[in-house]
């Protein structure tokens, strides 16, 4: 049984495409209210206007979280305009941080791919060449999941990864 978002506050960074957008999408259907920060203000704006579409409350903030400042800021005008922050997902580029729930994906079939050395990208292709690749929406609907249990249940860690594949 899922609880209802319905009055919690997620920031999602990377929100911008892939598996944050897939991400504050699904938030944001369950009623969570959603602060979408990334870079690309133009997607983040495109994003926003597809979940006000659909009824929900959103704000977009466009920063590179790389930068404290930038990423302090963002945190800050997520509380002034909601009130306060219940659901943190970190997902801009790779981030080694600590933990409340670690979700680890099988291969995820997301534009990061577009970001890395040719040598790694080569890399991975060997070592997932024979795997299904799992879709953003897939992990995004993980990430509802681990979110909306109640608040007696936590979940510290979830593996996904495609059904029958060899990695």
């Amino acid at each position: 049984m899922s609880t209802s978002l319905t009055g919690t506050t997620a920031l999602i960074t990377g929100a911008s495409g892939g598996i944050g957008a897939a991400t504050a999408l699904s938030l944001a259907a369950q009623g969570a209210s959603v602060a979408l920060v990334a870079r690309r203000k133009d997607r983040l704006d495109d994003l926003a206007a597809r979940i006000r579409a659909t009824g929900g409350t959103v704000l977009a903030i466009e920063a590179d979280i790389v930068d404290r400042l930038q990423a302090t800021a963002a945190v800050e005008q997520t509380i002034a305009a909601f009130g306060g922050l219940d659901t943190l997902v970190n997902n801009a580029g790779i981030m080694l941080l600590g933990r409340v729930s670690l979700i680890e994906p099988g291969p995820v079939a997301t534009e990061l791919f577009t970001h890395i050395r040719p040598e790694i990208l080569e890399a991975s292709r060997e070592a997932f060449a024979n795997a299904t690749l799992l879709h953003a929406e897939d992990i995004a609907d993980t990430i509802t999941y681990v979110v909306s249990r109640p608040a007696r249940v936590v979940m510290s860690e979830v593996l996904v990864r495609p059904d029958g594949s060899q990695w």
